[in-house]
């Protein structure tokens, strides 16, 4: 094989170039645009192409399910950012959603992120009753919920 022969690399209808390495092998970093799912990746070469299945794994992880007290002084919502091979990914920005407001905060070397809600958002929140957190990172979008107890 020649090193630098072009390679076209479809996935999720966008298409992509690599180059050939010394040895013919091509590498290529999956897009942060894609989320987590199952897609077929096609690499075209000299006409040639292959299809294979690749599984783009979820890196954004969060409790299902936070219990906040109504007299509660703060409510600290935390995702956690790691590779599939369960690495941290350090310094990137998490979005939070949470009753119309936004927070944001970046992961630290743990790969977690952590924001923190005032008493006063607390205080307007009914006993009993879930809300929906929406935790975003990139394209990738995970929802957890807030459960108010007495």
């Amino acid at each position: 094989m020649v090193k630098g022969q072009k390679v076209t690399i479809n996935i999720k209808n966008k298409r992509y170039t690599a180059f050939t390495d010394a040895k013919g092998y091509v590498s290529f970093k999956i897009p942060n645009v894609v989320t987590p799912g199952k897609y077929t990746l096609k690499a075209t070469f000299a006409g040639q192409t292959i299809s294979k299945t690749v599984k783009v794994k979820q890196v954004l992880k969060s409790k299902k399910t936070v219990t906040v007290k109504k007299s509660a002084r703060k409510l600290v919502l935390k995702a956690t950012l790691k590779t599939g091979k369960n690495k941290a990914i350090k310094n990137k920005k998490i979005t939070f959603k949470f009753k119309g407001k936004t927070y944001k905060a970046k992961t630290n070397k743990k790969g977690i992120a952590k924001v923190t809600v005032k008493k006063n958002v607390i205080k307007k929140l009914k006993k009993g009753k879930k809300y929906t957190v929406k935790i975003t990172y990139l394209k990738d979008t995970i929802k957890t919920t807030v459960k108010v107890k007495r």
